[in-house]
Parts: structure tokens; C-alpha cells; sequence
């Protein structure tokens, strides 16, 4: 519960090896169910804090098919934070569309709601487009693509420069 708040309130100077602890010890007395709860904490907060390889590896150790309908809500909002974070448009928009079934079918309107949320941020601006003296706003999509493109990018987000697949 202290972790759940913690997230909630995004203070996330507490302690994580404690939620392993105890994600560890509900695994033991055969827990399932509360056990993956503390795992998709550990993962959300992993997401967070920008760990998006040790989240997305902690993730694919999780089933959600055996899961009940509002932690595979949960899963699937994870992967959509991951897919989002990486600049991957359509990944994010498939488990979006699954977090929208599962939530639908949890009946939990908070989930509905979280879900609607991150469908918000999901076609929100993403960045900001300036070329030849004018600007303009992008979807993640359009993001993706200029990645992929041969166009020299400054990402100011990422302290980056992007140019012909080159990264730095």
C-alpha cells in the first residue's frame, strides 16, 4: 500500500527492494495475485524513473492472460508507457486498445479512466517541429517517422542529434 501511494504521489525515494521483499515473500506463500500486483509497482515505478530496459525485462516476466481484467489493464497500460517512452506509435496504440477491453471488462470506471488518460497523451503533441523559420507540432507518429527518416533531428528531450540512423 505505501508503495502504491508513493507512486501515486510520484515520491519515489522509497525504497524498492522493500516492495521486492514483500512481492517475493506473496510468491512464496503462493499469492499469485498480489505478487504481480507488487511487480507491476516495481515496473511502474521502474517506467518513472526512465529505466525503460529494466522495466520492459521485468515485464516480460509477467502472464496477463491469467491474470484478472484490471491488472491486465494494468500490464497493457505498461506497455503503452514503454512503447510511448521509445517513440513506437503503433505498438502503444495496440496495447492501448487491449487496456481499453480489459478495463471495460474490469467495470472499474478509475481504470476506464486511467486509460482515457493515457489515450490523451497518446494523441497529444508530442514535439515541436522547427524547420526553415516555422513551427509546428507532431504527433508521435510524425515523431517516429522523422526518427526513422535520414533528417538531421536535434532532440532537446534526449540530449541528442539524430541524422542517417546515427545517434549521439
Amino acid at each position: 500500500a505505501e508503495a502504491e501511494l508513493a507512486l501515486a504521489t510520484r515520491d519515489l525515494g522509497w525504497p524498492p527492494k522493500d516492495l521486492k521483499a514483500a512481492r517475493v515473500l506473496l510468491e512464496s506463500h503462493g499469492d499469485q495475485l498480489n505478487a504481480a500486483h507488487a511487480r507491476y509497482l516495481e515496473i511502474r515505478r521502474l517506467l518513472l524513473i526512465g529505466r525503460l530496459d529494466e522495466a520492459d525485462t521485468l515485464l516480460s516476466t509477467c502472464n496477463p492472460a491469467s491474470l484478472p481484467p484490471a491488472l491486465q489493464t494494468t500490464h497493457e497500460l505498461i506497455v503503452t508507457g514503454i512503447a510511448i517512452r521509445r517513440i513506437r506509435a503503433q505498438p502503444a496504440r495496440a496495447a492501448l486498445t487491449r487496456a481499453r477491453e480489459a478495463a471495460r471488462l474490469s467495470g472499474i470506471p478509475a481504470l476506464a479512466a486511467e486509460v482515457d488518460s493515457a489515450a490523451l497523451i497518446l494523441n497529444s503533441p508530442a514535439a515541436r517541429l522547427i524547420a526553415r523559420g516555422e513551427s509546428r507540432l507532431l504527433t508521435l507518429e510524425d515523431v517516429e517517422r522523422l526518427f526513422a527518416s535520414k533528417a538531421l533531428v536535434v532532440d532537446a528531450c534526449r540530449n541528442a542529434v539524430r541524422g542517417a540512423k546515427i545517434v549521439s
